[in-house]
Formats: structure tokens, sequence, C-alpha cells
């Protein structure tokens, strides 16, 4: 787990500790009216936020850190939405498909919920298990928020892509990175450092996959003369066995942290 020490420092380097991540709700273009109907479906896009969740979640699960979806569907009714006549379809492609990190054992699918571009409630179930798709669960709990806030909502839920160039219907922000990065670092938590190595490919590199991440990860510290040749970060969370980081990286980590107080 001191590989998250990497992880921490590689996301507060790439979008720096003020960032937030935002979700967003839109319409198609030309498909809302003045009356607050959407004639068709809204788009639900997800901004890798680990922290998404339903406000019983972040309280039980996050040190009540979450993002909460129900201010999500609270600013899509305070903007003056009414109904959603075409269902919602789910953008989950800031990430890859992959649920995975690499080279993991199958068993550590309990110790890290499937991996995605949007997740609520870190992609578990009410019962504690495994989302079996985190973009329909995301979708199901933002529908439920909607219809609690009095937005009337018909129609499926559906993975798909948004439509560019459509109205903004509500979004919401996460807490600062410094905190989620505090967070994850006190609880060890494998399913924030997991998104967040996500993140950086996806914020760094335009590719939001764990690869372009680690790629990202050893390329900042290198820059700083911290990593070593033997040195190979393979996930953000250190469950692959096959990572490899010497301790004298892992102090110069921590004393370059140190010395530039903006990370």
């Amino acid at each position: 787990s001191t590989m998250k020490i990497v992880t921490a420092a590689s996301a507060l380097l790439t979008v720096g500790p003020d960032f937030r991540f935002t979700t967003r709700l839109e319409a198609a273009p030309d498909s809302l009216s003045a009356t607050g109907r959407v004639s068709g479906p809204a788009y639900l896009i997800g901004g890798g936020d680990p922290m998404l969740a339903t406000r019983a979640y972040s309280r039980s699960a996050l040190d009540g850190l979450g993002t909460p979806i129900e201010d999500l569907a609270g600013n899509v009714r305070e903007s003056g939405i009414r109904s959603i006549t075409g269902g919602v379809v789910v953008d989950e492609t800031l990430f890859d498909r992959q649920r995975t990190g690499p080279l993991w054992k199958s068993s550590y699918r309990y110790e890290c919920p499937p991996l995605s571009g949007i997740a609520t409630n870190q992609n578990r179930s009410a019962r504690g298990s495994n989302v079996g798709s985190p973009a329909i669960a995301a979708g199901q709990r933002l529908v439920a928020a909607l219809r609690a806030a009095g937005v009337q909502v018909s129609g499926p839920i559906r993975v798909g892509r948004d439509v560019p160039g459509g109205d903004v219907l509500g979004q919401v922000r996460s807490q600062p990175l410094g905190r989620i990065v505090d967070f994850m670092n006190i609880h060890s938590d494998n399913f924030t450092a997991e998104t967040l190595t996500k993140n950086i490919g996806a914020y760094g590199a335009g590719i939001g996959t764990t690869a372009a991440g680690t790629r990202a990860a050893e390329s900042l510290l290198r820059a700083r003369g911290i990593m070593g040749t033997s040195d190979d970060v393979v996930d953000g969370s250190g469950l692959s066995h096959s990572n490899r980081l010497s301790a004298s990286t892992l102090v110069g980590v921590l004393a370059a942290a140190h010395s530039e107080r903006a990370w």
C-alpha cells in the first residue's frame, strides 16, 4: 500500500491539490424546451470522480467527503428542468472498460470494485457486493435522486456517449483533490487509488487507462530525479505483485513533497 504514496504525488503533480472532479448532466442540442422539458434522453457524463455517492454512503463509507449525487439532481431541478422523456444515457468513456488492475488475482475484485469513468458508491451495491454495470448503477441512482427532487423521468437507462454541443442541465463538483488524497492514504483505499491512476492518464495524457497513468507517474517522478531504473509502477493501489519500488524512492518522494509544498 505504500504505492499509494506515488499515486498521491502523481495525481497532485498532474492537476494540483485544488482540482475538483466534475460530473455533468446534459441534454442533446435543441431538445430542451422553454418550459423545462427535455424531449429525449439526458446524458450523464462521468468525470472520473472516485467520491460520487449518495449521502447515505458518503456518511457510512467516505467520512462524509462524498460528492452527493442528490446535489446533482437538486441542481438540475433548480435550473428549471421539470421532465426528461427519453431516459438517461450514461457516458463513462473518460476511462477505458478495463475494470481491474493489471496482473491482479481474481480474488482482488473484493479488494477493489470495478473501475469506471463514472462510479457511484464506489461501485458497491446496496448489499455491499460489486455492481454489475457501473454506468447503469450510476444512472439508476441519478434517476432516483431526480425523482426525489421533483423531476419526472421516463425512458430507459443505457450506456452510450454524450452528444456534443448540448445544454448543461446541472453539474456537481467533488471535494478538492487534496482532501480526496488524504482519504485515500488514511484508509489505504484501493478503489480511490486505482481511479486516481486512470485520472492521471486521462487528465495528464488524454488516455484514461491504468497504463497511461502509471507511465505518467513514472515520468513525473523521474523528471525530479526520484525514481530509479529498477522501479516499476504497475498500478495505483499496490495490489499487483509486479510493482517494484525501492525504499529510497519512497523517501525521495516524501522529501520532494516536503520541499515543494504545493503538492
